[in-house]
């Protein structure tokens, strides 16, 4: 038992140099570099593989299962090596230390007792993602971002019920950029939550806009998994709407992925009801394309499911395709759920989705996003007035 810190230190400079002996009896060692004892040690080796050695190998189990014991005292070890290759990943002693120190950090992430070696094309990804993100961030802070407006019409009368706000990027150099052509690097990025609230501020407010021109629309707002994820998201929800009290709460509309939901049912149940007490809308946007179970869609409180675009687009040509919009069709009227169909692309893909039961919908066909003015513009021709909701969203109890 080891009664003091200085105890401590000499057990622990004794378990270092019973460690050392077998690594310097290793015959792949080169040296031992640690000059100083700390529970991280130094050492370098001549012919290690990447591919091989990450797997664990068995020579490290060798080496350090013979080490099992101090003076006194019998110990099961394991080691946690983070490994870098010279030349390969660099040239300087300096380089070589801080790409195994994070290779490092990463085994003891993962759980300890593993060997991990620094992987030069992550690094410059991961790397490149933070540029990526940063220009996001850059983008944001000069006014380059802003929403086009998507409508949702009536495929029967061709009224206007709604619209989709979709996430813009004027670029200097690139012009008017899509989503995904940027958002991926931000929802792996720390800003995911900063941006998805910067567009529900500026959708809200527009709606705003528009109600006093005397165009009052239901708007849909994509919610990232990581937006939804973080714990004041209800609070900073509410919030909003709190500062947008011209906008009525049944106005709001948000779209979530399969995703959202997968990882941690309870939670995103917890998180969507505190939301749907605020007395907005919940749609699951994409339905079909991820892996949400039927007991997963029970236990959300759902109000839409939105049938995804690549299902549409090509169901007046694939039989399989056309029995899933008629299943999705037929699975929101057992939940109770309105219904949207994306990808609306012509009349004959309005016609048959109106036979098959779903007479909403979106898509280049309908109408291309738009920016807000033209919208307003676009709506004010078509003499659109919208309408209101045919049901409240589902009531939490």
């Amino acid at each position: 038992r080891v009664q003091s810190a200085a105890e401590a230190q000499l057990a622990l400079d004794r378990l270092v140099q019973v460690v050392r002996r077998p690594i310097d009896a290793s015959p792949d060692h080169a040296s031992a570099d640690a000059a100083s004892v700390t529970e991280e040690m130094p050492t370098s080796a001549m012919g290690l593989d990447r591919d091989r050695d990450e797997d664990g190998d068995a020579r490290d189990d060798d080496i350090f299962g013979s080490a099992a014991g101090t003076p006194g005292d019998v110990l099961r070890l394991s080691a946690s090596v983070g490994a870098t290759l010279y030349p390969q990943d660099g040239g300087e002693a300096e380089t070589l230390m801080r790409h195994a120190a994070h290779a490092l950090y990463r085994v003891k992430r993962s759980g300890r007792d593993g060997v991990q070696f620094f992987d030069v094309e992550k690094r410059r990804s991961r790397e490149a993602q933070a540029q990526a993100a940063l220009r996001v961030q850059q983008a944001l802070e000069a006014g380059e971002l802003c929403l086009h407006y998507q409508p949702k019409l009536d495929l029967v009368t061709g009224e206007l019920l709604g619209a989709e706000a979709l996430l813009r990027w004027r670029h200097p150099q690139r012009g008017l950029l899509a989503p995904a052509a940027f958002l991926p690097s931000v929802e792996r990025s720390g800003m995911a939550a900063a941006l998805g609230h910067w567009v529900l501020e500026q959708a809200l407010a527009q709606c705003g806009r528009w109600q006093a021109e005397g165009l009052e629309l239901t708007l849909s707002v994509n919610i990232s998994p990581r937006h939804l994820a973080a714990p004041d998201f209800p609070a900073r929800l509410a919030a909003l709407l709190a500062r947008h009290p011209e906008v009525p709460p049944q106005r709001l509309v948000l779209e979530l992925l399969e995703s959202s939901a997968l990882d941690d049912v309870v939670l995103a149940r917890r998180l969507l009801t505190d939301c749907k007490r605020l007395g907005l809308w919940l749609a699951m946007d994409d339905f079909g394309t991820g892996y949400a179970t039927l007991s997963v869609l029970k236990q959300l409180p759902l109000d839409q499911l939105k049938i995804d675009r690549s299902f549409v687009q090509t169901m007046l040509v694939d039989p399989q395709d056309r029995a899933l919009v008629q299943g999705v069709i037929a699975l929101a009227g057992q939940f109770g759920c309105e219904l949207v169909a994306e990808g609306v692309e012509s009349a004959a893909h309005a016609r048959a989705l109106v036979e098959m039961g779903c007479r909403v919908g979106q898509g280049s066909g309908l109408c291309e996003p738009l920016p807000p003015q033209a919208l307003l513009d676009w709506a004010r021709q078509r003499g659109a007035v919208a309408r209101g909701r045919e049901k409240p969203p589902q009531a939490i109890t």
